[in-house]
């Protein structure tokens, strides 16, 4: 998958303001329960990785944001042409 095309898939996914891109990847802000999230996220190959943030990965409610941005990418993996690897 070309980076303009997996930018604009995350787009559709996370919001516009929400994936910024980042020297390994994108980075994706997931809101949880009225908080924001970093995970990071890039391509390798012919998967998407999505990986912790090293900053807020210590933050209360971290894991459930990290789980709720997983279930987002399951749901919407026909936008990708990736698998999907945590």
């Amino acid at each position: 998958m070309d980076i303009n095309k997996l930018e604009g898939a995350l787009n559709e996914v996370f919001g516009e303001n929400n994936v910024k891109p980042y020297s390994k990847g994108f980075r994706v802000i997931v809101n949880y329960k009225d908080m924001p999230y970093c995970i990071i996220l890039r391509a390798e190959e012919d998967r998407l990785v999505l990986e912790k943030d090293a900053v807020d990965e210590d933050e209360a409610n971290y894991e459930e944001a990290y789980k709720m941005a997983y279930k987002e990418l399951i749901h919407n993996k026909d936008k990708f042409d990736n698998d999907i690897i945590v």
